[in-house]
């Protein structure tokens, strides 16, 4: 089956597959991975293999995986940050905060994006 004819039937598949499906699966990816590349093969093959027509230039690709491995080393210094709390109740709770601001901010992205 040529590269065509292949993204052909997964784009088919992918109109066949409904939203809740699609999420599941998705989140089942992203729980099985283990390195941020396994999560990077995730989001490209979800987002942009299925999808892109044209093809992605190489550059284009490289580019996009750059700034996903950025967000990840971003988002791995905010949850550093966050979660380094020291003994008393109220550092635990200033961390806490913390997590509970970044996750209000990504929420409100995603919501932001439908």
């Amino acid at each position: 089956m040529s590269r065509q004819q292949r993204r052909a039937e997964e784009r088919a598949q992918a109109k066949r597959e409904s939203k809740r499906a699609f999420i599941d699966r998705v989140h089942g990816e992203v729980v099985a991975g283990e390195t941020v590349l396994d999560l990077w093969l995730v989001y490209y093959r979800n987002r942009f293999e299925r999808v892109a027509t044209p093809a992605l230039e190489p550059e284009h690709v490289a580019l996009l995986k750059e700034v996903f491995y950025a967000g990840v080393s971003s988002m791995f210094q905010l949850m550093t940050v966050a979660s380094d709390v020291g003994d008393s109740e109220d550092e635990i709770d200033r961390g806490a905060q913390r997590m509970q601001r970044l996750y209000e901010e990504l929420d409100a992205y995603v919501k932001g994006l439908k």
